[in-house]
């Protein structure tokens, strides 16, 4: 009995509460135009000392958003390849991860081509198009389809399927 309520304690203190999530979440979207904010969520993020699938894909997107900050190429290749290898484990772990697909989708938009990041555009947007209606979390949904909007390049009939 006690085993069981040990167990589901530690649970509860390795999943990612809602409301850090949000901050999380919050905290990526600014560090896309704030590089403190970035160093500042990699450096949360690699302080715990386990991260759930969700906390190393936005570990492995921030990672990614230094690479713009960086002044020299090789350290520029070294946030991207550092960052993509968290970001696709986080995916490998939670393939249907709505969020964690949508992080990578808008990377590989807004990457330049010559990195060959690209593979998963069409299947990514095709996933989240077919998924956004069954997330639960609203502020996820609308910026996943205020996302899709602006940036998307969606057919009228994609249109369709956002919410």
């Amino acid at each position: 009995m006690f085993a069981s309520f040990y167990l589901i304690l530690l649970l509860n203190f390795t999943q990612t509460a809602p409301s850090d999530l949000r901050q999380m979440r919050d905290k990526y979207h600014q560090a896309i135009y704030k590089e403190v904010l970035a160093k500042e969520l990699i450096a949360q993020l690699k302080q715990k000392p386990t991260l759930t699938a969700i906390e190393k894909a936005y570990l492995g997107a921030t990672q990614m958003l230094m690479a713009q900050y960086a002044f020299l190429p090789n350290q520029k290749l070294s946030w991207f390849s550092s960052g993509k290898s968290n970001l696709e484990e986080a995916i490998r772990v939670e393939p249907k991860n709505a969020e964690s697909i949508y992080l990578r989708y808008s990377i590989q938009l807004n990457v330049p081509s010559f990195l060959g990041y690209s593979q998963n555009i069409v299947a990514d947007k095709a996933f989240l198009l077919q998924e956004i209606k069954k997330i639960k979390d609203k502020n996820l949904q609308d910026r996943i389809k205020l996302f899709l909007q602006k940036e998307a390049s969606l057919t009228e009939q994609e249109r369709l399927l956002l919410p």
